[in-house]
């Protein structure tokens, strides 16, 4: 009888919902776990899911269906009354999934085929960001290879090679040189290694800086941003090897400051409103890949899904109801108060299989997945290219699984992840041992910082080198003007690196290096605590002068001969300048140390 009611309650609109995450990657897992999590949802249906989400068990439930075949995955949507569909790829989006599922009256999360052409089409994508003044690099289309070789001939700048379509994240090239650059040309364009993804190619400036990735929340009006996040991309660590799908990412990158979030999201907004003037609403999640210059973020592309491996990492710090976030975004109906974040880090390690990303064996037994999750600081083992066999978990993709960590900072939170790595084993797994080093190096070296003020009240608290260096605290005018002239209200990249302009107003030789390790940044400040003040106020010949009074002294013996008293007068004044010299030179070393050492 209850389960009567419940199925009359469930066809009626009533009781907890049934969802569907289309795809079968760590992405879609991530996804389907974080909806289970609502109270709103009863059913998670991941379509076709891998082994990971087979196992799972709970409100997870694996649905066999072709992806590709969209009469079928509509189909199943309507006959499981679905309420809301989720869509994880790309390919399927640019297919028209979603317009599909609205059409035929399922609510789906994700962009319409006209919207998706973002992602689908870099040479779109980069018409449309410079119609709209969005900042990115200098860029030039082809469809034709001998058209595109001339256009390089013709320029005096290193460029990216891309193929404008679909290619699963590897149609980018980085060539170094013109030589490379026509062969790349050639890969593309001629020989096809990207297929019809390459029929055109977009030739962009090569930007200097860091990469950071920014998604958020779009209902086709708004734009809600997530944390920012890093990945690496490279197979091997160092950033070296292969290019790959991603080896593990971490959330919240420090790279992305506070200003430079707001830039990117105005970028957004601006993006998303643009859109919808021209026809396409953007509904979904979009998102951002972005190059941290010296004149702010530049975007590099944009993505119209959720990325992978970056949504391992910003899933665990949602605070907030997905099922409501992707509802309101389907309604048109949401606010930021909708979406609200954890406090603390995460971050995420590929295991990978042998060979990858190029060829690789498949079928390898996967085992500690359970003690993976059970260890300390794990959030989830996400799998990704995984299927069960019989009662084995197996691999069956490149990118196995990830294991994600949170803590409260990004060091804990790796910590967290490699410890629960540690426990999965299969045959020939590898992975980075490295991943968040970049953000680790930029946190130490703003802890290092921050502590240097107290480090320095502490040196000027004592009164010899209050006295030593009197002028010292005033005579550094020019860190303090930097921040008020023109130019460091023009440049973006002054606005860019706030944590770091602080703690260098005090210490003009900082500036020059900020990247000083800790013993560097210790002999630097002992060294040039007063080093420009010195030779102007301490190190003059006004000191020496005082010298010449020891003549007088020499004149006062002579008259000691005849006086007694004047002797005795003059004695304790040679006494005096002598000790008056002796605490001047003190004061000078103490004010001018490299000089005396020199």
């Amino acid at each position: 009888m209850a389960s009567f009611f419940g199925g009359l309650a469930s066809a009626f609109g009533f009781g907890p919902a049934t969802v569907m995450v289309v795809g079968g990657g760590g992405r879609e897992h991530a996804i389907a776990l974080k909806l289970a999590e609502s109270p709103q949802v009863g059913k998670v249906l991941v379509a076709p899911g891998n082994g990971g989400t087979a196992a799972s068990g709970g409100k997870l439930v694996n649905l066999k269906v072709n992806v590709k075949d969209k009469p079928a995955v509509v189909a199943a949507a309507k006959s499981n009354r679905v309420k809301l569909v989720v869509v994880g790829p790309e390919d399927p989006l640019a297919d028209g999934l979603c317009d599909d599922m609205m059409a035929a009256g399922v609510p789906c999360f994700g962009p319409s085929a006209g919207a998706a052409m973002l992602e689908v089409s870099k040479a779109f994508s980069k018409d449309f960001m410079a119609r709209h003044n969005l900042r990115t690099a200098r860029y030039a289309t082809f469809t034709d290879a001998d058209a595109a070789k001339a256009h390089i001939k013709s320029i005096d700048y290193r460029v990216v090679v891309k193929a404008s379509g679909l290619a699963a994240g590897k149609g980018v090239l980085l060539p170094t040189n013109q030589k490379q650059t026509l062969a790349a040309i050639d890969q593309v364009m001629v020989k096809k290694e990207f297929g019809a993804a390459g029929d055109e190619v977009v030739l962009e400036e090569f930007l200097e800086g860091q990469e950071a990735s920014l998604l958020a929340f779009c209902d086709g009006k708004t734009v809600v941003g997530m944390p920012a996040a890093q990945d690496h991309k490279r197979a091997l660590d160092g950033d070296k090897g292969l290019n790959t799908g991603g080896m593990g990412a971490y959330a919240p990158a420090p790279a992305l400051t506070p200003e430079l979030r707001a830039d990117a999201i105005s970028m957004m907004q601006k993006t998303v409103t643009e859109m919808a003037n021209e026809g396409n609403p953007y509904k979904g999640i979009l998102y951002a890949g972005l190059m941290l210059t010296s004149e702010g973020p530049s975007l590099l592309e944009y993505n119209c899904r959720f990325g992978d491996p970056e949504t391992q990492v910003l899933l665990p710090l949602l605070e907030s109801d997905l099922y409501t976030i992707m509802t309101k975004c389907v309604q048109g109906k949401l606010s930021a108060s909708d979406v609200e974040w954890k406090e603390g880090a995460a971050a995420t390690v590929v295991a990978a299989s042998p060979g990858y990303p190029l060829a690789y064996p498949k079928g390898h037994v996967i085992t500690g997945c359970a003690d993976a999750e059970a260890a300390p600081g794990v959030s989830a083992v996400y799998h990704a290219g995984t299927k069960t066999d019989a009662q084995d978990v197996v691999t069956s993709g490149g990118r196995v699984l990830t294991v994600t960590g949170t803590g409260v900072d990004l060091k804990s939170a790796l910590d967290a992840a490699y410890g629960g790595l540690e426990k999965i084993h299969f045959e020939g797994m590898h992975y980075r041992k490295d991943i968040g080093w970049r953000a680790l190096a930029q946190l130490e070296d703003e802890s290092e910082e921050a502590s240097e003020p107290k480090q320095k009240r502490r040196r000027t608290s004592t009164p010899k080198a209050t006295k030593a260096s009197p002028k010292s605290k005033v005579k550094s005018p020019t860190p303090k003007k930097k921040p008020a002239s023109p130019k460091a209200k023009a440049s973006p990249k002054r606005k860019a690196t706030p944590k770091k302009a602080t703690p260098v107003k005090k210490s003009p030789k900082k500036k020059a290096s900020p990247a000083l390790t800790k013993s560097a940044v210790k002999r630097a400040t002992a060294a040039s605590k007063a080093p420009k003040d010195a030779p102007k106020i301490e190190v003059k010949p006004a000191s020496k002068p005082k010298a010449p009074k020891k003549k007088a002294p020499t004149k006062a013996k002579a008259a000691a001969k005849a006086a007694t008293k004047t002797a005795a007068k003059a004695k304790p004044k040679t006494r005096a300048s002598s000790a008056g010299t002796k605490r001047k030179a003190a004061a000078d070393f103490k004010s001018s140390g490299n000089k005396r050492r020199a």
